[in-house]
């Protein structure tokens, strides 16, 4: 196994961990990580760089996990949506706050609001460019016939 696979394991293995949190972000996760790995006596420049970095890498996982369209998302694991509610959505995005993922039985209205105009949003976009890829298809057969 790499680093770079022990590292992704161990975010997995705290975003487990930590499934009775309220809220889960990038940051809670990656000093639950870094903690794994040495909790203290850690150069404070090189502490600050891992903790950036492991942010970066569990950003990418949670989003994969939580967000609308996320590659890991268990809601539709890459098919149209399977009838399965996500157990965490992300609550509305905050200027120069990092993305925050809910509990589902904790959202509040507002942040519900949020999500199903999001996921809607989402569906009307892949929509288009459906439409735009069949008329694409369409002129291309167009073309050949000619």
């Amino acid at each position: 196994m790499s680093l770079y696979d022990d590292v992704t394991s161990a975010i997995h293995r705290e975003i487990a961990a930590l499934n009775g949190a309220i809220a889960l972000s990038p940051t809670v996760v990656a000093l639950a990580v870094k903690n794994g790995f040495a909790d203290s006596g850690i150069e404070p420049h090189i502490e600050y760089t891992s903790i950036e970095h492991l942010k970066q890498m569990s950003r990418r996982i949670l989003a994969g996990r939580f967000d609308a369209d996320g590659e890991e998302n268990t809601s539709h694991q890459g098919e149209m949506f399977t009838g399965h509610l996500q157990e965490r959505y992300p609550v509305p995005p905050v200027k120069n706050v990092e993305p925050t993922y809910k509990k589902l039985n904790l959202l509040s209205k507002d942040e519900l609001a949020y999500n199903i105009a999001h996921l809607k949003k989402s569906a009307v976009a892949r929509l288009q460019h459906a439409d735009a890829l069949q008329a694409y298809c369409d002129e291309k057969s167009q073309s050949a016939a000619a």
